[in-house]
């Protein structure tokens, strides 16, 4: 029996050090990231809870016209925007993954099934709540702003328990990383 149970705690110490590896390899990739290709769940989410506005300031959103045509949000003048026109098939999701996996940025989505099958195809993603976190990596919001748009995301999406200890863990090391 004493095997057993130390086949676990080591199994479960594999674990949690995969987690904390991948949470530190998340907040230094948020350091750097330049754009991402977004569907329109996460753009609407990031409208809702109120920053929109500000990741279109501080990230490249490369945007699919289906995105553009299903949010309108094209007309409200996303400063930093680029239209990706030569993906414009009748199924939005298609479009967008294959514009993610064509051109190598992350796919932007809180859509599970989007991710899931990108993450199979070995691309990078982010949802809503890691987009925010990419903003306060670039000082682009305080710790209370922070806080403040995360709690109006949380109001408008159901994120699991998982998916949101994992941004709770990526945003301490951001804080650990800009030394707050």
């Amino acid at each position: 029996m004493a095997g057993r149970s130390g086949d676990r705690r080591r199994a479960a110490a594999r674990e949690l050090h995969d987690t904390v590896a991948e949470i530190e390899q998340a907040a230094a990739e948020l350091f750097e990231l330049q754009g991402v290709i977004a569907d329109s769940s996460s753009l609407i989410l990031c409208d809702k809870a109120g920053f929109l506005q500000l990741l279109s300031r501080n990230l490249r959103l490369h945007l699919v016209p289906g995105v553009l045509a299903e949010t309108g949000f094209e007309a409200r003048h996303l400063e930093r925007l680029e239209t990706l026109s030569g993906y414009s098939e009748p199924e939005t999701d298609r479009a967008v993954t294959r514009a993610a996996r064509e051109t190598g940025l992350p796919l932007l989505s809180d859509d599970r099934a989007m991710l899931e099958h990108h993450a199979r195809a070995g691309g990078r993603f982010y949802n809503a709540v890691m987009a925010l976190a990419a903003l306060f990596a670039r000082g682009a919001v305080s710790v209370e702003a922070f806080e403040d748009f995360r709690d109006a995301l949380y109001r408008h999406c159901r994120y699991s328990p998982q998916v949101r200890a994992f941004a709770d863990g990526v945003y301490r090391e951001l804080r650990k990383r800009r030394g707050e």
